[in-house]
């Protein structure tokens, strides 16, 4: 899948399905929210209430597919769907948690690097799938996030 059809995928999850929303401005957890781009990524309130569908994708564009256009093809649109959900941090534990269940030998750090893009190579989206799958189950056990859990499933299932 090319870049511009993941960004397609995730502006429908982050905005296209409230008729009534369609931007999807939100007040969560992260803070104001537009086109799934929170406070909590480092814009500005008056960056997010400016921001339109073009200025959306250009952010993407620059702030997720340049860190991630790296890693093998195969994880772009599942690694930027988890950046987008839970941040660059979580999004890059997940699969360096899932590479070593593999036995990769990585620092859950984070972080990518040389060591993280190689490993990368050797799990497949469902590994990485049943990593995020887990971590979501068990975050959901949380009374704040249990109402949750059955759209991270729905998520989840569709990337």
């Amino acid at each position: 899948m090319h870049w511009e059809d993941i960004l397609d995928q995730i502006l429908i999850r982050e905005c296209g399905h409230d008729p009534s929303n369609p931007d999807g401005r939100v007040v969560d957890t992260g803070g104001l929210t537009r086109f799934g781009i929170a406070e909590s990524s480092g814009m500005s309130k008056e960056g997010i209430e400016s921001l339109t569908r073009e200025t959306a994708r250009e952010w993407y564009t620059a702030n997720v597919w340049e860190r991630i256009k790296k890693c093998p093809p195969h994880l772009h649109h599942i690694l930027a769907d988890m950046w987008t959900n839970y941040g660059p941090r979580r999004a890059v534990k997940i699969v360096q948690t899932t590479c070593n269940k593999y036995g990769a030998g990585l620092d859950v750090d984070g972080l990518l690097g040389p060591n993280s893009y190689r490993a990368m190579e050797t799990v497949s989206v469902g590994q990485v799938r049943r990593t995020r799958f887990d971590w979501c189950e068990k975050l959901a056990k949380n009374p704040k996030y249990a109402a949750y859990w059955e759209g991270w499933k729905d998520r989840i299932l569709s990337v």
